[in-house]
């Protein structure tokens, strides 16, 4: 079986893909993932991707970009993904022609029809026989692409093409997964990641998958409902700091690290008292999330986390501006 992940950027395709080969292996399948550990199997196809995402080719246009794309696909195809197939192998893959789709048609805007049949021919007639699409608030995707790089160390570091296009470009990329997969229900499987445990997630998605390898049906396409959305009327100051911290204390069960980010300069009591609650897991977020704050109770929690994250304590005061430094 031929298994695609497909997403907007941070949508966490490459997280789930890996954690669901890791799954099926467990169980016994042959697992093959085009993508093990977030990193092309191809070299050919990770010196392609280099050039694509390099920030330094603004000129270059969407078909060319297009194009590039194609090829990078079409060396996975033939080094990694078919001969993984003929083996009998599960295959996995963290995008595949999907997304040339959805990022030249969608988000560049060129017309789908124009596009397709360069697709058929890069894929040889092989298309997944399921594909899975982490469907994630473009919004949220974004705040953890830039957690990540905090984390990594790379805050820095030069965004990709794509990244410096502007938040828009994942909007319109992710209407194009969506409408994808409203027009092929049967290959399809929608797995929401905005507000649910990534054990939940993780379950979900093995049951789905497994029921496909055995041949049973899978009777719905979305396997976690879409998340409730804000009722509507013109908030006032009051409601939306309280719909604030209710949103960072329901992601801090989830995704802790980000909860504890995004209190990141936010004066007041509410936020001093979560960051006194995320201080011992997380003391490096927490004392970079002071940045630019003079109160009592900032400078105490400086002292406090001081002794175990010191280069973090003095970043967040502004002095150092890497951990490379």
């Amino acid at each position: 079986m031929f298994i695609d992940f497909e997403g907007i950027d941070g949508s966490g395709k490459t997280t789930l893909s890996n954690l669901l080969a890791s799954r099926l292996k467990r169980l016994g399948y042959k697992v093959a993932h085009a993508r093990e550990g977030g990193e092309l199997q191809s070299p050919t196809a990770r010196r392609i991707r280099e050039l694509t995402r390099d920030a330094r080719l603004l000129e270059m246009g969407p078909r060319a970009e297009f194009f590039l794309n194609l090829a990078r696909d079409a060396q996975q195809l033939e080094e990694v993904i078919a001969p993984a197939l003929k083996r009998g192998d599960v295959c996995i893959t963290d995008r595949y022609l999907y997304s040339q789709l959805a990022l030249t048609g969608g988000g560049r805007g060129l017309k789908e029809e124009q596009l397709l049949p360069s697709c058929e021919l890069a894929s040889q007639g092989l298309w997944p026989d399921l594909v899975i699409l982490v469907d994630v608030d473009p919004d949220l995707a974004r705040l953890r692409k830039r957690l990540g790089k905090v984390q990594s160390g790379k805050v820095n570091d030069t965004d990709s093409r794509k990244g410096l296009v502007g938040a828009g470009l994942a909007v319109r990329v992710r209407e194009a997964f969506l409408a994808q997969a409203r027009r092929d229900p049967a290959r399809w499987i929608i797995l929401e990641n905005n507000d649910q445990p990534l054990r939940v997630l993780e379950q979900r998605l093995v049951e789905a998958v497994v029921a496909r390898l055995e041949g049973r049906e899978q009777p719905v396409q979305r396997l976690v409902p879409a998340p409730t959305p804000p009722p509507p009327g013109v908030a006032s100051v009051d409601d939306v700091e309280e719909r604030f911290f209710h949103a960072v204390d329901g992601l801090e069960a989830r995704e802790p690290q980000l909860a504890a980010w995004l209190l990141n300069g936010i004066p007041g009591l509410p936020a001093h008292q979560r960051r006194l609650a995320y201080a011992e897991r997380l003391p490096g977020l927490v004392a970079r999330s002071l940045t630019g704050l003079d109160d009592d109770t900032a400078w105490t929690l400086r002292d406090v986390l001081s002794a175990s994250v010191p280069v973090d304590v003095a970043e967040g005061l502004g002095f150092v501006t890497s951990r490379a430094a």
